[in-house]
């Protein structure tokens, strides 16, 4: 049924966000860390390389600052296993440990609550080359690991999860660049002998952390996608069961109950792919007791029925894919589906859930994003131009805006309205700035610099920090729009 009357939120909710180490961190091959299997993978064309990412190694201090700012009660954040073991077993790297001491400790001084990710697609890759987790040993291994992060964290760290999106892992392995099936003549056995392993180390490390960790919570943290049926046909909504069994239940049922559900066991048969379990495996994994499942929760996905006479269609981590004889991923035409041509109508969606009201005395610049959709702004009370000096706030935004970016700044603005600045050359950050001297409101810089590189400063006005976040030229710009704002 549709709630009528929402009950409101705990008071005690933990708000925040998430990162995983590979993703932000950058420093990918300095300060001792060894490579993962995410540093030897081929980047993807036009993709960044992760030496730098959002350069969260460097400058985690002004980035838990600014999550404090947006009202941030946790932040969650993966370890780097080989930034802890640059082998995966073996000597620690004390710079390693640092780190996540500091980043532990920077959180706790802002009173966000460190909610820490043991492993999120970054095995180490000396690991790898020994054959990753198709090995049993991999199990201790990653218990070891465990153990080493409660021993230095556990008397802060209250909330810990251990595998992100294992499902993922299994269904997509070779898309995230976590598995090679090169010379695999059974991909199933392979795959579904990893993901023992993985359940079985997982079930060991929430029984040690309940052991080590005071007062510590421990869970999973699956990619859980409600499927739907294509239509109310038989074969079709068996289509549906097949995929919610494969990539929810059986995560779900093993965490919970700590056994395999039937319906997957039935698929593993048909496909010679039952994983080895040694004796002891099945009562370890029933006395792993999780305290919370944690759900990454992007979408629903919808299937029909596959007869099994087409080959199997490749997937990602939220599209279905296709597996003969079990489900087809099926476009849901119930679901609004996003478009490169959607952004317009994003940005105007956006700020229709803003206060109306305080928008009317807001000036904004759009490029060529929103051109067309001036009368549609206007009825919002906005005063649009396309270049202008203005009185009020000052904001560019290019075609590569980022619509969850520009909502996040909208719902928690101050008036005049703040946005999410993106420029693209020096001279417009320094044209800018000089308007700042002469009476404009706060900015937020999001400077898009050469090669995915970026650096972060402050530039003061008025007795207040503007963020800014700048490409290779950082100091250099910072210190240009100081002089002007000290002349």
């Amino acid at each position: 049924m549709i709630l009528k009357k929402l009950k409101p939120m705990p008071k005690d909710f933990l708000w925040g966000a998430s990162t995983s180490a590979y993703q932000v961190e950058g420093a990918n091959l300095t300060h001792g860390k060894g490579p993962s299997v995410q540093d030897i993978k081929k980047v993807p064309e036009g993709t960044s390389e992760l030496d730098v990412c959002a350069d969260f190694y460097h400058h985690y201090k002004e980035d838990i600052a600014l999550m404090a700012e947006m009202g941030f009660k946790t932040f969650r954040f993966s370890v780097a296993w080989s930034r802890i073991l640059p082998e995966g077993t073996g000597a620690v790297n004390q710079e390693g440990i640092d780190f996540y001491n500091n980043v532990i400790d920077e959180c706790l001084k802002y009173n966000i609550e460190p909610l820490v990710t043991m492993f999120h697609f970054d095995l180490p890759a000396a690991l790898e080359k020994k054959g990753g987790w198709s090995r049993r040993e991999s199990v201790d291994e990653f218990v070891n690991f465990a153990k080493i992060l409660y021993e230095n964290y556990g008397d802060r760290v209250k909330y810990w999860l251990t595998i992100n999106e294992q499902n993922v892992l299994t269904l997509n392995g070779e898309v995230i660049g976590t598995c090679d099936l090169k010379g695999v003549d059974n991909k199933y056995k392979k795959l579904y002998q990893e993901n023992h392993h993985m359940l079985l180390a997982q079930a060991k490390a929430m029984a040690l952390c309940h052991e080590m960790v005071p007062g510590g919570k421990i869970g999973p943290a699956p990619n859980i996608s409600l499927v739907y049926p294509a239509s109310c046909k038989p074969k079709d909504v068996l289509a549906a069961q097949n995929l919610n069994a494969i990539r929810n239940w059986l995560y779900l049922d093993m965490a919970v109950f700590g056994r395999y559900n039937n319906l997957v066991w039935a698929f593993l048969e048909e496909h010679d792919a039952t994983p080895v379990i040694e004796d002891g495996d099945m009562d370890i994994m029933a006395s792993a007791h999780p305290d919370f499942i944690g759900f990454n929760y992007y979408s629903t996905a919808t299937v029909e029925w596959n007869d099994g006479t087409e080959p199997a269609g490749r997937g990602d981590q939220q599209i279905s894919g296709d597996e003969p004889g079990v489900f087809k991923a099926y476009p849901n035409p119930n679901v609004i589906e996003k478009t490169a041509d959607d952004d317009s109508d994003n940005i105007l969606r956006l700020f229709g859930c803003a206060k109306k009201d305080k928008l009317k005395n807001s000036r904004l610049i759009f490029s060529d994003m929103v051109m067309d959709n001036w009368t549609e702004l206007k009825k919002l009370g906005l005063q649009c131009q396309t270049e202008a000096k203005f009185e009020n706030t000052i904001s560019r935004m290019t075609s590569e805006a980022n619509p969850r970016q520009i909502e996040r700044v909208v719902r928690g603005a101050t008036f005049p309205l703040q946005l999410i600045y993106n420029v693209e050359n020096e001279d417009e950050i320094i044209e800018d700035i000089t308007l700042l001297k002469e009476g404009m409101t706060l900015l937020s810089y999001d400077y898009l610099g050469g090669s995915g590189s970026r650096g972060y400063g402050k530039v003061k006005f008025s007795g207040v920090a503007a963020d800014v976040v700048v490409g290779d030229v950082a100091d250099e710009i910072i210190d240009k729009c100081n002089d002007i704002l000290a002349e």
